[in-house]
């Protein structure tokens, strides 16, 4: 599919049912956990650098040990710079990869809809040369959008947040496509169907939060991926995969 067939296909996408969506997330929630446990789990693993890096100016200051604040190498009141940009590329590392695990995992939803053979290695299958500058300049893009939207207040930040859910989507399944056709493919998506994708998102999120509380914050490994297959499913029955069959779109059973 090209990205003008992609266009005409959301400008005539037919409604979608609040219902609908969420109960067949929970039929596919049950075909992809153990593959959305790994998921998160590694989610945590390449994020270990970012948080032992945030927490370190605690441990230097807090009198832990032997070292003193004025021998330490973080200014005081905050880390140095040196300490700062090390936090901002880890950061950027760590959202770059989580949009390759994530696109991952969206394969795997689609594998798994399909009936197909799926496992948690491919998770990792757009860890490869050509996607990698590809993933870095979508994050940097997805960042610089959030970034501004933030400076126009809170209003516009939640709003570009649902269009923002559908890049790693658009990457799985266009990795081909350049960075802008993914952006606005995403926008696109995401502004035709912005209030379900919203409602999708606030419920799922508040089931998720509930779940964790309730398990003693293990749901966190368990529970966290069920907020991705909405957002796959929508895509699924806006857009659909050419091919599957005569509507493209892939039944959940």
């Amino acid at each position: 599919m090209n990205f003008e067939d992609f266009k005409q296909k959301v400008a005539t996408a037919p409604a979608l049912d609040f219902g609908d969506i969420f109960g067949k997330s929970f039929d596919l929630f049950k075909k992809v956990w153990v593959q959305g446990v790994v998921f998160m789990l590694m989610i945590f693993v390449i994020s270990l650098p970012s948080i032992v890096l945030s927490y370190a100016p605690l441990f230097m200051t807090s009198g832990f040990g032997s070292i003193d604040i004025e021998d330490s190498p973080f200014i005081t009141g905050g880390p140095s710079f040196g300490v700062l940009i090390a936090q901002l590329l880890f950061g950027i590392a760590v959202s770059t990869a989580s949009i390759g695990l994530t696109a991952g995992f969206f394969n795997i939803c689609k594998n798994a809809s399909q009936n197909k053979v799926f496992g948690s290695n491919q998770l990792f299958i757009f860890f490869k040369k050509r996607y990698l500058v590809k993933m870095l300049v979508i994050n940097l893009a997805s960042i610089g959008i959030a970034i501004l939207a933030a400076l126009l207040f809170v209003l516009p930040l939640i709003y570009v947040s649902v269009p923002l859910s559908f890049v790693a989507a658009i990457f799985a399944f266009h990795p081909d496509w350049n960075t802008s056709q993914i952006i606005k493919a995403a926008f696109s998506i995401g502004n035709k169907k912005w209030l379900l994708s919203f409602g999708l998102l606030v419920v799922t999120g508040i089931i998720i939060y509930i779940l964790i509380i309730v398990s003693c914050g293990l749901g966190i490994i368990f529970f966290t991926c069920f907020q991705y297959l909405p957002i796959f499913l929508i895509y699924n029955q806006v857009v659909g995969f050419q091919g599957e069959n005569e509507s493209g779109q892939i039944e959940i059973s």
